[in-house]
């Protein structure tokens, strides 16, 4: 949710799971961007001195991927000139996809997105945390979202 700080440590980055005894337990602790590492700073000050900012695989895999643009859209349905959206976020309860109770942004936002935006311009796509299940209630987001704009649905 853009805009939103959590006053929780990232599961990854908290105390308990990177500290023994006070002291960090590991030599290096790859971050991918720079906000990661105010994060830690603020969560687990400890351990900041065993970060390092790698920049993110994922990201360079796409970059490296954009001549292969047209084959991987294709299967999608994405048109030349259509514009793909697609949300992704973490799987912890504060997520787009996490279980936000009443919160929960998935099952409005998606309907909302394809009712604003021009159908023949925009297709839509959601890509769950592969952890989904941790941080919602198991098989909650397994079958997918097939309305109106959504990737497959047409």
């Amino acid at each position: 949710m853009a805009g939103h700080t959590s006053t929780e440590p990232t599961f990854a980055l908290s105390p308990a799971r990177l500290l023994a005894d006070g002291e960090p337990y590991v030599d290096g602790l790859v971050l991918s961007h720079p906000e990661q590492r105010a994060r830690l700073r603020r969560a687990c000050p400890a351990a900041e001195t065993a970060a390092v900012v790698a920049g993110d695989p994922a990201f360079d895999r796409m970059l490296a991927a954009r001549p292969d643009r047209e084959r991987y859209r294709r299967p999608l349905g994405v048109r030349r000139g259509q514009r793909l959206v697609v949300l992704n976020s973490t799987w912890n309860p504060e997520g787009l996809f996490g279980d936000g109770g009443g919160q929960d942004l998935l099952p409005a936002l998606l309907p909302r997105l394809a009712a604003e935006l021009p159908a023949d311009d925009y297709r839509l796509a959601a890509e769950p945390h592969p952890n989904i299940s941790h941080g919602t209630a198991p098989g909650r987001y397994a079958s997918g979202w097939t309305g109106p704009g959504a990737v497959g649905s047409r």
